[in-house]
């Protein structure tokens, strides 16, 4: 049993708190500390002043410190020299010296790993098909897979491959959302349970992890709040399940940037028909930047192009200033901007250079010189 009204004790006291770590958290962290170490206060409190030394000396802020020996208070039980060397050793393996301080941060343990296991943990995670730089990448947001035997995250990846997942799209999800490939597996039978009860199809939600992974982080609360905030434009449930099932990247926007662009494209030109068939038919608008969206629907109901974005609201996702490039180019070669032309201002980039022998970036900078020259004039 810890002497509490030992001086090392008081003396470690102060010393967390001073890093600013709360008092109630404090007790909590010596509470779970001295039910499996038997350190005395005083040797831990001298290893807590070398530990925090080291840190800062490498370039840890103090809150970085305070974060580190708040997520483990057992580091200060490791050999300050290993800290050193792994210090080194994570740096030779290509990691930044800021990818070195989160990795600390988020798995303090790191630090008194072997580094041949690390190595292999590495080297285990590159063999799924993945770059060294791209190992890295992933490995210095989710270290704990550093730390893990390998089996760890092979779990993870068997559990998608049953799925019907390939190597391929599980390597997506590491590079897009690697925190998702740190869950236990019961939290994906969980989200995907509660995602068909809300009613999705199994086979959409699959295909919407693909796309977009970090769905598995929402819970069915937040999805509910989502879908409500569609059913309240004035769409069944069953659609606001079908637009989110069709634009898979809609989770994605905040909840306050799909009503703004709702309520954009209710009060433009549009009738309240129209506006339902554009948000309907492609779902997409409603996660574009509130200002670009009024500037395009402005743009286009100018030249008169308000039914075919009625017809084909995704040609809304097209940059306004490759629109008015184009706009510019063709009329510039003879052509009017009416329905007989209005597929060469949305087809694709390579289709365009077959006609045109010209690329995006080309009539982009041959319009903005126009646009510099014109100014220049006026002035």
């Amino acid at each position: 049993m810890v002497d509490k009204t030992s001086k090392g004790y008081k003396d470690l006291l102060l010393f967390l708190e001073e890093l600013g770590i709360e008092k109630k958290h404090i007790d909590s962290l010596l509470e779970n500390f001295y039910e499996y170490h038997h350190y005395s206060p005083e040797t831990l409190y001298k290893k807590a002043l070398k530990t925090t030394k080291c840190l800062l000396n490498y370039g840890f802020d103090s809150e970085e410190v305070k974060r580190v020996v708040s997520n483990s208070l057992p580091l200060f039980t490791y050999n300050i020299e290993h800290f050193e060397d792994r210090l080194n050793d994570l740096k030779k393996m290509g990691y930044s010296k800021d990818n070195i301080i989160d990795m600390v941060i988020n798995a303090p343990t790191i630090l008194g790993c072997d580094i041949e296991k690390i190595k292999n943990r590495f080297n285990h995670i590159k063999d799924y098909g993945l770059t060294d730089e791209e190992t890295i990448k992933i490995t210095s947001k989710i270290p704990r897979v550093l730390v893990s035997s390998t089996n760890y995250i092979d779990i993870r990846r068997d559990y998608f491959l049953d799925l019907g997942f390939t190597q391929e799209e599980i390597n997506k999800i590491l590079k897009k959302s690697p925190n998702v490939m740190i869950y236990r597996t019961k939290i994906y039978d969980k989200r995907i349970k509660d995602l068909v009860d809300l009613g999705f199809k199994e086979e959409d939600v699959i295909s919407i992890i693909k796309v977009n992974p970090s769905i598995l982080a929402c819970s069915k609360k937040t999805m509910e709040k989502k879908l409500d905030g569609i059913i309240s434009m004035g769409f069944t449930k069953e659609t606001a399940v079908e637009m989110y099932s069709k634009q898979k990247t809609l989770y994605t926007s905040k909840d306050e940037s799909i009503k703004e662009n709702y309520d954009t494209i209710i009060g433009s030109n549009f009738s309240k028909e129209e506006a339902y068939r554009v948000i309907y038919k492609y779902p997409g608008v409603l996660t574009l930047n509130k200002d670009s969206l009024k500037e395009k629907l402005r743009f286009y109901d100018d030249i008169g192009y308000h039914n075919i974005i009625v017809r084909n609201p995704k040609n809304l996702m097209q940059s306004l200033t490759l629109s008015r490039a184009r706009c510019d180019f063709l009329l510039g070669n003879g052509y009017d901007l009416d329905e007989n032309s209005y597929k060469k201002v949305f087809m694709g980039e390579k289709t365009f250079i077959s006609q045109f022998g010209k690329t995006n970036d080309e009539i982009i900078n041959s319009f903005n010189e126009k646009v510099k020259v014109l100014r220049r004039e006026q002035k």
